[in-house]
C-alpha cells in the first residue's frame, strides 16, 4: 500500500494475487463450511511440520509434510494466516477467522499454531515463528505499512561504506564495475516506449470467455471489489465441520 495514499496500492500485481489467494479460501468457506486460513505450521509429533496448499502436487487444499506425503488430518485453520487475513481484509469472513483463534493463546507464550480442520482442537505448540507474523500483522492493522520508503536512493546496497573495509567484513557485495563510456557524447537519447510511473496499478485483463489473457497497467487506483460472504445451500454432517470453540489452555 502507497505511504501517502492510503488505499491505493503502489505495485497493482502484488495486491491482485494477495486478493485472489484471500478469495479462493473464503469460496471454499462458502462451499463446504470448513473454516480456511492456510499457512504452513508446526505440528505436535510426526511429521512435525506440514505445508497447507492450496494447490500441490496436482489436488487443491493439499496438505504435504516436507516427503511430500499426504497428510490431510493435519490441515489447520493457521493463526497466523487467520490473523494475517483479518488485518489485511475488512470483511464477515475474516472476522468469522479472528474469532475463531482470537482467543487461541497464553499471557506468556502468545497464541498456539491453528486449530485443525477436522475438529480434533488446536495444535498445542507456540512458536516464534507464528507469533511474529502475528506481532507483524496487528502492527500493520494499528499503525498501516511497516516498511516505508524513506530513502530514494536505490543504488545504496551497493554503494555504502564504500571507502571502508564493512563491506568486505560484512559480506556485502562489492561496488559494481564502472566503465567509462568512450562515445557517450555521440549516444542518442532514446525515450522509453512505456513509463515506468505506467506500470504503477496493474489488472487483469478478462476475456470474453472468462480467461485472463494479460495485465493491463495504469495510473488509477487498483479498485480492487470488496469480497461478500454469499448463500450457499446447508451442507451435510459429513461435509460441514463444527466451527471451532473456545479453547481453555
Amino acid at each position: 500500500m502507497s505511504n501517502d495514499t492510503p488505499g491505493l496500492a503502489t505495485q497493482g500485481w502484488r495486491a491482485e494475487f494477495a486478493n485472489r489467494i484471500y478469495l479462493v479460501q473464503q469460496r471454499r468457506f462458502e462451499e463446504t463450511g470448513i473454516m480456511t486460513a492456510r499457512s504452513e505450521h508446526q505440528v505436535d509429533g510426526a511429521p512435525f511440520f506440514v505445508y497447507d496448499s492450496i494447490w500441490a502436487n496436482g489436488f487443491a487444499w493439499s496438505t504435504l509434510d516436507p516427503s511430500d506425503v499426504y497428510r490431510p488430518e493435519r490441515a489447520a485453520i493457521a493463526a497466523k494466516a487467520a490473523i494475517g487475513m483479518w488485518a489485511l481484509w475488512e470483511t464477515p469472513y475474516t472476522d468469522l477467522l479472528m474469532e475463531a483463534v482470537g482467543d487461541l493463546s497464553t499471557e506468556d507464550s502468545g497464541f498456539y499454531e491453528g486449530l485443525y480442520e477436522n475438529g480434533n482442537g488446536y495444535i498445542p505448540l507456540q512458536t516464534a515463528n507464528n507469533n511474529g507474523i502475528i506481532l507483524a500483522s496487528l502492527l500493520y492493522k494499528e499503525q498501516g505499512p511497516i516498511l516505508k520508503k524513506l530513502n530514494g536512493n536505490t543504488q545504496v546496497w551497493d554503494t555504502a561504506f564504500t571507502h571502508q573495509d564493512t563491506r568486505a567484513n560484512r559480506c556485502l557485495p562489492q561496488p559494481k564495475p564502472v566503465q567509462d563510456c568512450c562515445n557517450c557524447q555521440a549516444t542518442p537519447a532514446a525515450e522509453a516506449g512505456v513509463s515506468a510511473v505506467d506500470f504503477l496499478y496493474c489488472h487483469p485483463v478478462v476475456q470474453a470467455d472468462g480467461s485472463i489473457a494479460a495485465t493491463a497497467c495504469g495510473l488509477e487506483p487498483h479498485g480492487l471489489p470488496a469480497p461478500a460472504p454469499v448463500t450457499v445451500a446447508a451442507a451435510t454432517s459429513a461435509q460441514m465441520c463444527p466451527l471451532p470453540q473456545r479453547v481453555q489452555p
